[in-house]
């Protein structure tokens, strides 16, 4: 409970909260999520956004790449394209992005990220904020994962299971649940989560240890692995092949030898 003797903040000096997205669920999750960490704004602005990457992302990397060119794109509309903004008005900008990780087994786990982009006073400075969240995830029927490539998500259920689309409303995860979880809920969570960041920037965003924490955001993405991981994919290539060509010339020379051995015993 907030204390009565502190004043609140004036509505000028709260954030403006810009959601790229105009689908009314997600909105919900936005505010449900703010409200349950206490994150005042002043506005919640729903913007649509274009995710630059597939309707229907696969894989981590491009889920995450679509939450962030949403937030970002909210973001901007907030404090250049909204009336509203205004210097005193600090403004943040949500990204939601579903997405669809193929695991080793061939099994599809769908799964949401939330990305949060703005601004914080930390250390008496307006600093820049990344902030990342992920969802649980549950595993799609057999039957859906078939087809979805082919037909989308949403027509991919209504052929295989006969739940009819509801991209705007609980989802197929509150039929499937009989309305113990939702679409609504798990978006939450992936809010939740980015406002686990957003809400202790001390400890994620201090001076001194910014450079460690963001490290990833210097490497290049290239494919589906970053610099790093090609780079120790490369090394692996190398040795493993110096490895395999020592055992080739050893094993050949095993052999000459052993056939100069039974050529003079004959």
């Amino acid at each position: 409970m907030p204390d009565p003797s502190t004043p609140s903040p004036s509505p000028t000096t709260l954030p403006i909260c810009a959601v790229g997205s105009t689908n009314p669920s997600k909105l919900a999750a936005c505010k449900n999520s703010f409200e349950s960490y206490s994150v005042a704004t002043a506005e919640f602005q729903s913007v649509s956004i274009p995710s630059g990457v597939r309707d229907q992302p696969i894989g981590l990397e491009e889920t995450l790449l679509g939450a962030e060119n949403r937030a970002k794109g909210a973001l901007l509309h907030a404090t250049t394209a909204s009336p509203s903004s205004s210097s005193s008005s600090p403004c943040m900008g949500v990204g939601l992005e579903s997405g669809i990780i193929i695991l080793n087994n061939g099994m599809h786990l769908d799964v949401c990220i939330c990305v949060i982009v703005g601004q914080q006073k930390q250390q008496q400075q307006q600093q820049q904020q990344r902030c990342v969240g992920m969802s649980s995830g549950w595993i799609l029927p057999p039957a859906v994962s078939e087809v979805f490539e082919q037909k989308g998500y949403n027509e991919a259920f209504a052929s295989a299971t006969n739940i009819p689309p509801d991209e705007k409303g609980q989802g197929v995860l509150h039929h499937l649940s009989s309305g113990k979880t939702s679409r609504v809920e798990q978006t939450m969570e992936s809010v939740n989560m980015a406002l686990l960041q957003w809400t202790n920037p001390s400890l994620y965003y201090a001076s001194s240890s910014s450079s460690s924490l963001h490290h990833h955001e210097k490497k290049k993405v290239v494919g589906d692995y970053d610099t790093d991981l090609v780079g120790r994919d490369k090394k692996w290539n190398i040795s493993s092949w110096n490895r395999g060509f020592a055992l080739l010339c050893v094993g050949f020379s095993v052999g000459v030898s052993f056939g100069l051995v039974m050529k003079r015993r004959s």
